[in-house]
């Protein structure tokens, strides 16, 4: 209702994903909706005899509108989970659990994004006759601040010694314009604004921060760095081709090993040029019992049959359940994955190397 003495509607979000507005007496429901998660948050707007809007907040991440007593199509994703919610004007403003308050038109155009230094607890509407028709936004956060925005624009901090759960601005006895806090400690607080504060000018100085200001400790140039500087400025390009050439250097030592570790079968994927199988191990788990998750995959055009898989480890450290897998027939295309369970049984913790091989039973040398 606009007025303070008007009667008003109590709306509740039910966990059965409905939204319900009670009558003046709350024993009747004057209007039900159901919504697509369970409700979180609400904010009214408007009048219920004239024009109302009800923003609701899901645990999802979503937010929805329903207007005159039905969901209307627009739909605000948000990146995170809602933590706190309010509106203003034709704006609806939501802070999200990744410490971000983001602002949305009621029909789902984003306004703004500003980051907060904190997670944000709570946000309350600031409305005094100064401000007129605009209203300025309260955001509580956990480190203790609440922050007073225009819009994006930071216009003040009111610190606390502790972190606030919840702001309420409005009137309190004779004052007009206070603001009570909630802490997490049980404390109370209760702050009236000044009569001849200025509300359209920012207190919080803009622009790059005070530490930008500050001079670095530069040590000074010894003898040793401006003989170290001439020598770079006269042998600069000579220091450049000699980089390029130890950098190609390292990196075709490093392909010719990694090339090495794939061919003799000690790389996480092996293979071989003569076979069309490939091999992939991966050890799962940090002991003593492990499991190692063999895949194979035919890069061939035939299939290959009567290859087992054989497990080589050693009996007085690991005890491995099915040291000897008889492989079915391995078609191209699709991978074939494997468990092997493996213990180690060794009481002094002692590790040593297992090696899976897939054997050929028409030769003592394994395929791969």
């Amino acid at each position: 209702a606009e007025d303070e003495g008007s009667t008003s509607c109590l709306v509740v979000g039910t966990e059965s994903q409905q939204v319900v507005i009670l009558d003046a007496s709350g024993f009747s429901i004057m209007v039900k909706e159901t919504l697509p998660s369970v409700p979180a948050f609400i904010c009214c707007s408007g009048l219920l005899d004239v024009e109302y809007r009800l923003i609701v907040a899901c645990r999802t991440g979503s937010v929805y509108i329903i207007k005159n007593g039905k969901l209307i199509g627009t739909t605000i994703e948000l990146e995170a989970r809602p933590c706190a919610m309010a509106v203003s004007g034709k704006s609806i403003i939501v802070g999200c659990m990744q410490n971000i308050l983001h602002s949305f038109h009621f029909k789902g155009k984003k306004n703004y994004s500003v980051h907060m230094p904190a997670p944000i607890h709570c946000i309350e509407n600031m409305v005094t006759d100064k401000l007129a028709s605009e209203s300025l936004q309260l955001v509580a956060l956990g480190n203790g601040e609440v922050r007073m925005y225009k819009g994006k624009a930071l216009m003040s901090i009111v610190k606390n010694d502790d972190s606030v759960t919840a702001v309420r601005f409005g009137k309190y006895a004779r004052e007009d314009s206070a603001l009570l806090s909630t802490f997490k400690q049980g404390g109370l607080a209760i702050k009236l604004l000044s009569r001849n504060s200025n509300l359209t000018k920012s207190s919080v100085s803009a622009g790059p921060p005070p530490e930008q200001d500050m001079p670095l400790n530069v040590p000074k140039k010894t003898k040793l760095y401006v003989e170290q500087t001439q020598r770079e400025r006269d042998h600069a390009v000579d220091m450049h081709r000699i980089f390029q050439r130890d950098l190609c250097k390292l990196r075709l030592n490093t392909a010719r090993a990694y090339v090495r570790m794939l061919t003799d079968g000690q790389g996480q994927v092996s293979f071989t040029s003569t076979a069309t199988l490939r091999i992939n191990a991966e050890v799962r788990g940090l002991g003593p019992a492990y499991t190692i998750v063999i895949t194979l995959s035919n890069s061939g055009s035939k299939q290959i049959s009567g290859c087992p898989l054989l497990v080589k480890y050693n009996p007085n450290i690991y005890a491995v359940d099915r040291p000897l897998i008889d492989l079915p027939a391995i078609v191209p295309g699709p991978q074939y994955r494997f468990d092997i369970a493996i213990t180690c049984v060794d009481r002094a913790g002692g590790c040593d190397a297992v090696q899976v091989c897939v054997c050929n039973p028409q030769s003592a040398i394994p395929v791969l």
